[in-house]
């Protein structure tokens, strides 16, 4: 600790007291014993350090128990110097703000919130950062854009941790920015990330979550499938090279990657989602604290039921419903039976276990709109008596998107495109355009949802 100032030393005693930095209580009378010590005599004796932290505990001393609390603390002190180095960066706090709305659906909230609610290292006040941070989805793992860790020199052993924390969280940034980039058509997102990425551009076997970091972004910048197959086979090879976090973290990623590929005609992807979730099920990265998200829950039912795992769902569904949370299990759980049913092509048996689900939330209100759409749409391919059904739903649907200002404004093209389709599709059965014309307005029409149920129309309606 040697080359901390007397500031950053008292500091790094408010980090360790901070339950959101730090859980593990012993490592704060550690520090704490340490710091009594620092000043009174050297070199520090580990016998008395270790009996002034634990003497209430009534640990006995080991060099080896010592050493390896000492180790935990070092590891503690590098997660200091990066959140000390990144909350002093307000522009790389601001893209994380931005990020964090978007992925709230609050774009249209972003311009109206100030810098001056930045928090800043100077302030000491490591608990109240608890607060910023845990809305920024854990700010410290998003670094600086410039080379925060070069303005300084350290022991050669804390400057190579913090050197390989800084290209790997940096790179974790740009994946996270590249989203951005995209939504807020911003490419000069990608040559900021240019230096890190040519300085680890030889990173592979000896540095797995480097390689596949580097790999993630390369595939956002210009996806190829054999480059994601590769890229998705290594991640299962080096799984157990990674830390838990971080191969959460790239299953994550490579989920996104397929499902954007699979609105761009990647149809076959979702059987690769199906095996993405099912190994995160496997190695329990879907759940976290016996909870999973609803999205979760919901993704892996509709690619194991649009892939035909008819058995693999229905256990699915039994087997982790209580892992959702209790005041939206019921919804979540019919809904999850309805899409099961709609894929068996059980569509009346669809229909009817939507029509008993009642919520205000307007995630499931959304999705139940929607399928409610494609049920009746194909009970109107079975018998045209139903148009009427149909058509009442999509003036519903149509009114619902337009009056309900809870829907976030960037969700609402991509729901406008879907019901356009859906009269493209009415259209094609009345006659009224030609089969290559639909396939034309169907491969053009974008942002949408469930496109892929819509080539997989025209493939049916190609087939005869």
């Amino acid at each position: 600790m040697s080359f901390l100032s007397g500031k950053e030393l008292k500091a790094f005693k408010l980090f360790t007291d901070s339950p959101f930095h730090n859980t593990n209580k012993s490592l704060h009378q550690l520090n704490l014993a340490i710091l009594h010590y620092y000043e009174k005599e050297k070199p520090l004796n580990p016998e008395r350090i270790w009996k002034r932290a634990f003497l209430a505990l009534n640990r006995p001393y080991k060099s080896s128990s010592f050493n390896q609390e000492l180790s935990k603390l070092y590891q503690l002190l590098e997660q200091f110097l990066i959140v000390s180095n990144l909350l002093n960066d307000k522009a790389a706090c601001q893209n994380q703000l931005r990020l964090s709305f978007y992925m709230h659906g609050a774009d249209e909230q972003f311009e109206k919130i100030s810098l001056q609610t930045i928090p800043s290292s100077e302030s000491n006040d490591w608990k109240h950062h608890q607060q910023a941070l845990n809305q920024w989805h854990d700010l410290y793992s998003y670094p600086s854009i410039r080379p925060g860790f070069q303005d300084r020199t350290y022991p050669y052993k804390i400057q190579a941790h913090l050197d390989v924390h800084y290209f790997l969280m940096k790179l974790k940034y740009g994946l996270d920015l590249i989203s951005i980039s995209k939504t807020y058509n911003e490419p000069h997102v990608i040559s900021l990330l240019q230096p890190v990425m040519e300085a680890t551009k030889n990173a592979r076997e000896d540095a797995p979550l480097l390689f596949l970091y580097r790999q993630l972004i390369l595939l956002n910048q210009d996806f190829d499938l054999p480059t994601y197959d590769f890229c998705r086979d290594f991640y299962f090879e080096n799984f157990q090279k990674l830390p838990k976090a971080e191969a959460s973290f790239v299953l994550i990623k490579l989920l996104n990657l397929a499902f954007e590929q699979i609105l761009n005609g990647y149809q076959h992807l979702d059987k690769v989602c199906l095996k993405l979730y099912q190994f995160g099920l496997d190695k329990q990265m879907v759940t976290v604290h016996n909870k999973m998200a609803v999205y979760t829950y919901i993704n892996i039912v509709i690619y194991g039921a649009s892939t035909q795992a008819f058995e693999f769902t229905e256990k699915f569904i039994t087997d982790y419903q209580f892992h959702i949370s209790e005041d939206v299990r019921e919804t979540v759980v019919n809904l999850a039976v309805a899409y099961l049913a709609f894929y068996q092509k059980n569509y009346s048996e669809a229909l009817h276990v939507l029509n008993r689900i009642v919520t205000n939330n307007i995630i499931y209100k959304v999705r139940i709109g929607s399928l409610s759409l494609r049920i009746c749409y194909c009970l109107y391919e079975q018998n045209q008596i139903n148009l009427k059904m149909l058509t009442s739903k999509i003036d519903a649907f149509d009114k619902y998107i337009i009056r309900d200002e809870k829907i976030a404004k960037t969700r609402i093209p991509s729901y406008e495109n879907y019901l356009f389709l859906i009269k493209q599709l009415i259209r094609f059965k009345k006659g009224n355009i030609s089969l290559v014309d639909l396939t034309s307005i169907i491969h053009k029409t974008t942002p949408i949802v469930a496109k892929n149920w819509f080539l997989q129309k025209l493939e049916e309606l190609k087939q005869g």
